[in-house]
């Protein structure tokens, strides 16, 4: 989902926000390049999948931490969980490694992300 789309969709759903342009930021490393002249909480977003593939969701956390996903299968009462593939994040989120983002989730057609 491009910014032009995103921007939309948060008006529609008549959500208040504020923009403030920054530079692309795909790693933790990205951020902390100029994090110093841009302060905001770095968060992590992972797409995440059970071990049947069957079902997946999106885990959002502080950039700062480091993923449980041992933890996080066992509080969804599920045996394990890994990391989408790559083809994965393109048909369900319509985005490529490192591009996940809560905004892509409009473009999940099946509304199946936990």
């Amino acid at each position: 989902m491009n910014e032009h789309a995103v921007l939309k969709l948060l008006k529609e759903l008549d959500i208040s926000f504020q923009y403030i342009s920054h530079p692309e930021v795909k790693t933790v490393a990205d951020h902390a390049s100029f994090a110093a002249d841009f302060p905001a909480q770095l968060l992590k977003n992972l797409l995440l999948k059970n071990s049947s593939g069957k079902h997946f969701y999106l885990y959002v956390l502080d950039g700062n931490k480091k993923a449980d996903l041992r933890e996080l299968a066992l509080q969804r009462n599920e045996s394990r969980l890994s990391f989408a593939k790559p083809d994965e994040l393109i048909e369900i989120l319509g985005v490529e490694p490192s591009g996940v983002t809560p905004f892509a989730i409009a473009h999940n057609k099946e509304k199946d992300i936990r």
